[in-house]
């Protein structure tokens, strides 16, 4: 079986990247993986887990996935809620906890990376007029071309990963991973990141 927590990666470290000029967020699944023999049909219930160290942080990432759950009819659970925050997360402490709230599946999501990229913006072109100029067909001919330069902006690029697993045979049923392009927060890329999953669980019929 895949490890619930392969990485030790957390997502405390996201939020030292960002700035306060950013523009609209936007998310992607570069790779995604269902397992064709699962006959489980959709999500009745499960447990999201986020790995971070950062407790406000974990807090945060599975709240907001188990509201989304929620409004899909599923009964989901944070981790949070379920264990004591002060002790370390292992897969047989999520187990353990997930038989006894009869929970089906766990939603485990970890840091891949976070980077800063240069963008580099052209100069623009702008045209300067001849000194002959047709006033009556209000045209003019263009002669000297003027470029000023060029700039650069940063785009940030976090990189995450989510697994989902189901319990009863500790096996692993999807598996995608995501990429978010220029969050405003930490919030943002969970929000946008919740969204993207959600549709992806709907398309390959794993949420209602």
């Amino acid at each position: 079986m895949k490890t619930f927590f392969k990485l030790s990666c957390s997502f405390a470290i996201i939020g030292l990247f960002f700035s306060t000029s950013c523009t609209s967020t936007s998310t992607k699944m570069s790779s995604v993986w269902k397992d064709n023999k699962y006959t489980g049909g959709f999500i009745d219930n499960v447990m999201v887990v986020g790995r971070s160290d950062k407790f406000e942080r974990r807090k945060m990432f599975e709240e907001t996935f188990v509201k989304r759950f929620e409004k899909h009819g599923v009964r989901a659970v944070s981790s949070v809620a379920a264990t004591s925050p002060n002790r370390e997360l292992s897969k047989e402490i999520i187990i353990a906890k997930a038989e006894k709230l009869e929970i089906d599946t766990v939603l485990v999501t970890h840091l891949i990376s976070v980077n800063k990229e240069e963008e580099y913006h052209p100069p623009s072109t702008t045209a300067a007029p001849n000194r002959y100029f047709r006033f009556d067909t209000y045209s003019y001919s263009s002669g000297d071309y003027s470029k000023y330069g060029g700039t650069y902006s940063e785009k940030k690029h976090v990189k995450l990963e989510s697994n989902l697993y189901e319990l009863a045979t500790e096996k692993l049923i999807w598996s995608a991973k995501s990429e978010t392009i220029d969050p405003k927060s930490v919030s943002d890329v969970f929000d946008s990141l919740c969204v993207t999953i959600m549709k992806n669980l709907r398309e390959n019929k794993l949420l209602r």
